[in-house]
């Protein structure tokens, strides 16, 4: 009662099923080509769009006109725990330009009101 290896090995534990019309195959491998490109495409477009913005910042000799946020927060953080208000009022930041103003006089930092967190979390 010995069989040949061959006769089990070349069968799925399961029922296919797709009947093995040649059209159905062809069908089933246009699929799984059509959502590896639907997974691939995204990635791919992301990446040539970030190396494109890289491209055009590294060209530009300008600098920046303003810190940025890593700039403001060190400071930020010890007028905060010198008891200074560094927060911008509320009715300030509804303006969209409100991070383009200077800083009131008596201020050297002006911030918008939701980074409490963030100065927090930056102190030692």
């Amino acid at each position: 009662m010995t069989s040949d290896p061959r006769d089990w090995m070349d069968r799925l534990p399961y029922a296919t099923p797709l009947a093995a019309d040649p059209r159905a195959k062809l069908v089933r491998a246009a699929a799984y080509l059509l959502l590896a490109a639907a997974l691939v495409v995204p990635v791919v477009q992301f990446q040539v769009l970030t190396v494109r913005n890289l491209a055009q910042g590294a060209d530009s000799d300008e600098g920046k006109s303003h810190k940025g946020a890593i700039g403001r927060w060190p400071l930020a953080v010890h007028e905060f725990w010198a008891g200074k208000n560094i927060y911008a009022p509320a009715d300030a930041c509804a303006d969209p330009a409100w991070h383009d103003r200077p800083a009131p006089p008596s201020e050297k930092v002006w911030l918008h009101p939701n980074t409490p967190l963030v100065v927090l979390l930056l102190s030692p």
